[in-house]
């Protein structure tokens, strides 16, 4: 009777993919589902996907590979959790915030390494550095034009839409973090909130500036054309880091007496 949540490999949900396995660059193991039913007779389960508004019927040896796949991007272990109704016990919130905020760091520092990319550091703090770099010199990894509108466009998406509720996650963070303060009412913590804000609006500004080069960049011919328009998104780019150098600053330095 209990719904139970499922970390899943996004690849292996054939319903996404017209009835077939995702291309291995669409694997991402970082995708929760959530599990309402199980049909032992047809081996089927129902699930529920937050792109869908109905339940989805997966064959249970499509969701077992979905669960227990060895993709680099963020493998899921066969990871499951569930919700019940609450009993006789106490939810330490300082510990679970203090605990969230350790793995925001190692991520800052010491990123999961994925193996899908030429770049040596495209992730973490180092990765963000990089960022303004690989955007100026972005032609060196699209040989053709004609891929172009359809790479920034792919940019946007990522951060702005696909299951990152804007902002590539940090809203989400923010608001667990507003949550947590209004109990512990933390000035550190406010200060942390009000540093991603500023993350937020520099993500957004990135964002909107990728979409801007996806419609506008087919009327530019020439490479050297084209040259300014990766120059102003490298900027952002780099306004952007110092902001998230900042916020790593507080939150490695975040500290509850």
């Amino acid at each position: 009777g209990l719904p139970v949540i499922l970390r899943v490999d996004i690849r292996y949900l054939p319903y996404r993919f017209g009835g077939k396995y995702g291309n291995k660059y669409s694997s991402y193991g970082l995708h929760y589902v959530t599990l309402f039913g199980v049909d032992f007779k047809n081996q089927t389960a129902l699930i529920s996907d937050n792109d869908f508004t109905n339940l989805m019927e997966i064959n249970l040896t499509d969701l077992d590979r979905a669960r227990n796949s060895s993709t680099q991007a963020f493998p899921p272990y066969g990871e499951f959790y569930w919700i019940e109704k609450q009993t006789n016990f106490v939810i330490d919130i300082k510990r679970i915030l203090t605990n969230s905020i350790k793995y925001l760091v190692k991520n800052y520092e010491k990123p999961e390494k994925i193996k899908m990319s030429h770049f040596k550091i495209f992730n973490g703090l180092g990765g963000l550095q990089n960022l303004a770099r690989e955007l100026i010199q972005i032609e060196k990894w699209v040989n053709l034009d004609i891929f172009l509108p359809g790479v920034f466009y792919s940019f946007w998406y990522y951060i702005d839409r696909l299951e990152t509720s804007g902002a590539a996650n940090r809203i989400i963070i923010r608001d667990y973090f507003v949550l947590v303060n209004k109990k512990l009412k933390n000035q550190k913590l406010s200060n942390i909130i009000k540093q991603l804000d500023r993350c937020i609006e520099n993500w957004n500004i990135l964002s909107k500036e990728f979409y801007r080069i996806s419609t506008e960049v087919t009327n530019y011919k020439e490479k050297y054309q084209r040259k300014p328009l990766y120059e102003r998104a490298g900027a952002i780019a780099n306004q952007l880091f110092e902001e998230e150098k900042r916020l790593y600053e507080l939150l490695s330095s975040f500290t509850l007496q």
